[in-house]
């Protein structure tokens, strides 16, 4: 019948013809004092399952001259879907920029425009007779009431450092419950912690 053999994959391909949606800067959201969401296009559909991305931060984009040659960060390579949650993160008041990669892609191995600068979420002001700091649990908190998990979590630690429960206080938690951010204040002989700043 005159047919040859078929020809090699061709890869992923992007159906739109000027690859507007690779090359659109990310939607970032500050979701914590240490956390963001980062969401891009929606190339990542059924049709496309095998499309991956490289997320990456610039720290203070506007010290910076040039974007393109500023020293960018990779948060993660091949990131599957339209999301990413960067964490643990901490920027600025001046901001970190995001933008993503195609992973794999023929033809558009450049990255996307980069997002408009985002903060992190404020932390109440550090007490002067507190220390502050940053636990890790073993796994994510998922279907948990995370309220009543971080008082369990600051008794634990206030019996184990044999001070007042009031001694310990969760300042923020993210990443589903799996970070806390705690105040530890010099707790009295009679067992009672400093007066806090308001707020």
């Amino acid at each position: 019948d005159g047919a040859g053999p078929p020809s090699e994959p061709t890869g992923p391909l992007l159906t739109d013809s000027d690859n507007a949606a690779a090359l659109a800067a990310p939607r970032v959201i500050a979701t914590s004092s240490a956390s963001f969401a980062i969401t891009w296009g929606e190339l990542g559909g059924a049709c496309r399952p095998k499309l991956r991305w490289a997320v990456s931060v610039l720290r203070e984009p506007s010290r910076h001259a040039s974007i393109d040659d500023a020293p960018w960060e990779t948060l993660a390579y091949a990131v599957a879907g339209v999301g990413f949650q960067a964490l643990p993160l901490r920027c600025p008041a001046s901001g970190c920029a995001f933008r993503v990669t195609p992973v794999g892609l023929r033809g558009l191995e450049r990255p996307s425009a980069p997002s408009e600068p985002a903060a992190s979420l404020p932390l109440p002001a550090l007490h002067p007779e507190a220390a502050r700091l940053q636990l890790r649990l073993r796994r994510p908190q998922v279907g948990r009431d995370l309220t009543q998990m971080a008082d369990l979590v600051a008794a634990e630690i206030a019996a184990q450092l044999r001070v007042d429960a009031a001694s310990v206080e969760v300042r923020d938690m993210f990443g589903a419950g799996q970070y806390l951010v705690l105040d530890l204040f010099a707790a009295s002989q009679s067992g009672g912690a400093p007066p806090r700043n308001a707020g």
